[in-house]
Parts: C-alpha cells; structure tokens; sequence
C-alpha cells in the first residue's frame, strides 16, 4: 500500500490542481486588467474569432460582450475594406494602419488599426487596437483645407509675397507675383537668399529680420534689386507665420517707384511756389514800403488839413498790411501767422510817435489765419490811431491791448477763437456815438454820418465773422470776438 501510495503521489516540482487553476485564474485576471487598461478598444482573437475583448470596444462598436466574444472581428470592418484587413492580418503585418469601422446601427467611422501576435494560454493568437480616428481626421481635413486655402491664396494674389527663413534669410517661397516683379522665376527665388535681393547690409538684414520676427516692427521700407538690373523702393509689411513646425517670415512687398516719384515730384512743386510765393511776399512788401513812403512824401507837401488827415489814416492802414507780409517772409509758413508777434510789431511803432502814452501789452501766442490777421491788424491801427488822435487831449494817458484764446486751445497756439481788448483812460467818444453804443455795434443806417473808421471797422469785424462792443465810461473799451475753426 505503501508503494502505491507512493508512485501516486507527487513530487514537491509538480503543481498542483488547485495551483494550476489559481494560475489560470491569475492569468485571466492580469489579461482582463491589461484589456481594461487600454484606452482603444482591444479584441484578442484567433484567425479572426474574437477570444476576447475590453469594455472599450464594446463603447466603440455598440455592440454587448456577449455578442462580440465568438464574433468574426471582420464585422467591426466595413464590407469594402473586409479583403484589404483579411490580407494584413495574413501577412503578420504589425504597424499601425487606416481603416473604415462599422457600428452595431450602421454607422461608418475612420478608425486606427495596430495589431500584433502574441502567445496566449499556450497557443499563437493576434491582439488588436481600435481607435476612433474621426476628431483625427477632422483636424488634418481642417488644416487641409487651411492650407488650400492659405496656397490658392498665395499663388493668386497678385501682391508680391515672400516667406522668408529669417534664420539664415533663405527665401522658403515666393508667389508668381514676386516672380513677375523680380523677373527670377519661381524655382529660382527659392533658391536665393534675400541679401541678393535688398540692398542693406548682411547684419543690417539680420537685424530687421529679428525685429520682424519678433513681432516688433512690421513695417519697412527697403530698395530691392531685379534681374534686370538697378533697384527699386519697397515698403515691406513682414511678420512671423509658421509652417511645418517652422517659424518663417511672411512678407508683402509693394513697389512705391511711382509713388516716390509723385512725392518727389510734390517736393519740387511746393518748394517751387514756396520760393514763388516768398518772392511775391517780398515784391509786396516793397510795394507796401513804396506807397507808404509815395503817401508820406504827398502828406508832408500837402496843405490842406483834411487831405493831411486822410493822407496820414490810409498810411497808417497801408503800414500796417507791409508788416504783415513782413512778418510773413520771415517765416517758413505764409498760411497762419503768430497774431501776438503780428500786434507788437504793429502797435510800437504807433506808441513810439507819442511819448507821453503809455502802452501795456498782454499778448498770448494765438495763431490765427493769414485772412484773420489781415483785418484785425487794420482794426487795431484803427482803433489805436483814433485813441492816439482824440483820447487824450493833453497827450498823455494809458493804452492797453489784451489777446487771449478761447479755453479750448493748446501749447502751439491753435485756438477755436480768440478775444482782442483795447482799452483807453481817455475823454471818451462823443456823446452822440456814446448813446449809440460807440457806433461800432450799432447799424451804420442809424448812424447820421458814420465816419470811414468806423465803416471800416465794421466792414472788417462782418469779414471775420466776428463780433464787436465797446464800453465808454472811464474811457473806452473795445472787444473784439472772432472764431478760428
């Protein structure tokens, strides 16, 4: 008994039952974790018949475990790409591969198929990956279409492009465009380096290609060279763009040629009437000058006191228009001249005839109009010749003229309107005028005989579009209003 019981018996090298199938189920356990574990959906079959298969695939396909597990894995795959994938399977063949899968509703899907053969409870079977390429797809049929896009874009503008490696400044690609203004073809532009085409510098390219790249500058101005021969002005607009993963530089290239010419030609022109105009400023200054002095002369002969005094009035007025021109030949802008500049040159040489008035100026920088300073130089003789003449009967007393600029103006002296006073500690106007509001707003139709002062101040003020009022107590006061915009 001993003997049989013995040879019946097995040796410690031997498992057991028990230990075999805790083994198998161990097996079991770590192929389901491993199947679990994956993120496609994995189905292990055998020429075909699934064995098994993950929750994944079930997702995948619709359909239950239970259907899957003795299922022909063919079914997973649409009709038309059944014999393509039987073959692959045949072959042994391991690398990833495109396929069209099937749904339990019918439903066609791109998807990615990668398979291998392993060993598997003690025979050869094949472990296969699905996955669901469709957002895949999309996105490579988006930028597919991007690229079309960008391409049919490129090749049809017909602005000059060019993409440019700024590493190294190689030309990537050029547009035909840019092979019809150069005169290179195509192929060869992407060939050249864009230092055979700009006239700077090598490290001067350099440096205006980082700067593009960097996004910060994307406006130049360049001369770039054909085959033909000479070079061209550019203006260049250049940014980063990337292409295959490589960051390039996109560049329009527009030829101003004929734009400078017009520019320089415009230079010309304007420097030409500016000297025309210079030299008509400097013959009417002297014609000022001459029929001032013509004036004078004919005064100094003349005996007849009303002639002497209409003599003296239109000289004064023609005074006052040959330092307007003066001041504008000594300045580069004849459009717009400094009133305050305009009113000290005209109101010393009047105080100046008079040592016993005295004159207090308080002139802010207000550019006005030439058309503007013109009438307002004229009012201002005006108003101080007939102060100078009738406010102060025992030659003295005080003058005083305040300019100021609305409170919309800047440090340039750019106004939207102005304010001039002129203000006298004379006698005063005649009552008569007095009661009429000094006559100058009051309408010359009231007036019983209006002289030619005030019908020419008031002229002036209508010219300008401005406004004008007097106070006469203590004195007279007169304000005059005028817009600038």
């Amino acid at each position: 008994m001993k003997d049989i019981y013995s040879k019946s018996s097995h040796t410690n090298d031997e498992p057991t039952i028990q230990e075999m199938a805790k083994n198998l189920a161990e097996s079991k356990a770590h192929t389901q974790a491993l199947l679990q574990a994956s993120f496609g959906g994995i189905a292990i079959h055998d020429k075909g018949i699934i064995l098994e298969c993950n929750a994944a695939l079930e997702t995948l396909f619709g359909y239950s475990r239970s259907h899957l597990i003795g299922m022909d894995g063919l079914e997973l795959i649409v009709p038309s790409e059944r014999p393509r994938v039987r073959d692959i399977i045949a072959s042994g063949f391991d690398k990833p591969y495109e396929s069209l899968g099937l749904t339990v509703r019918g439903t066609v899907f791109p998807v990615r198929i990668e398979a291998k053969n392993i060993p598997y409870h003690g025979r050869q079977v094949r472990v296969t990956e699905f996955r669901d390429i469709t957002d895949q797809k999309q996105a490579q049929e988006a930028l597919q279409q991007s690229e079309e896009k960008f391409r049919s874009l490129f090749e049809n503008n017909h602005a000059v492009i060019l993409v440019i490696d700024p590493r190294d400044g190689s030309i990537f690609d050029a547009n035909p465009a840019a092979a019809r203004f150069y005169g290179w073809s195509e192929d060869e532009l992407r060939t050249m380096n864009i230092d055979q085409i700009n006239t700077l510098s090598r490290d001067e390219i350099e440096t205006e290609m980082a700067r593009a790249a960097a996004d910060k500058n994307n406006y130049f101005v360049f001369e770039h060279r054909r085959k033909t021969g000479g070079a061209c002005p550019v203006e260049v607009y250049s940014g980063p763009i990337r292409i295959g993963g490589r960051k390039l530089l996109y560049s329009l290239v527009h030829d101003i040629s004929k734009r400078r010419e017009v520019e320089e030609a415009l230079e010309t022109s304007a420097i030409r009437n500016k000297e025309l105009l210079r030299e008509l400023q400097h013959r009417a200054k002297n014609s000022f000058s001459l029929i001032a002095s013509l004036i004078d002369l004919t005064a100094g002969k003349s005996v007849n006191p009303e002639a002497l005094k209409i003599l003296e009035d239109l000289g004064s007025r023609v005074r006052s228009m040959s330092e307007l021109y003066s001041l504008l030949y000594s300045r580069d802008q004849v459009d717009q001249v400094r009133l305050d500049e305009y009113l000290h040159r005209l109101v010393h040489p009047i105080i100046d005839l008079t040592p016993g008035i005295t004159k207090k100026c308080l002139l802010e920088p207000v550019t006005v109009p030439t058309s503007i300073a013109a009438p307002l130089g004229l009012i201002v003789t005006e108003l101080m010749t007939n102060a100078i003449k009738h406010a102060f009967p025992e030659g003295t007393g005080n003058i005083s003229i305040v300019l100021k600029g609305d409170s919309h103006g800047d440090s340039t002296g750019q106004y939207s309107g102005a304010t001039l006073e002129i203000a006298d500690n004379g006698c005063g106007m005649p009552e008569d005028l007095a009661s009429r509001g000094c006559g100058f707003d009051t309408p010359q139709a009231s007036l019983p005989t209006p002289g030619l002062g005030i019908q020419l101040i008031q002229s002036l003020v209508l010219q300008i579009r401005g406004t004008i009022e007097t106070t006469c107590r203590g004195g007279t006061i007169t304000t005059i209003t005028v817009p600038l915009d």
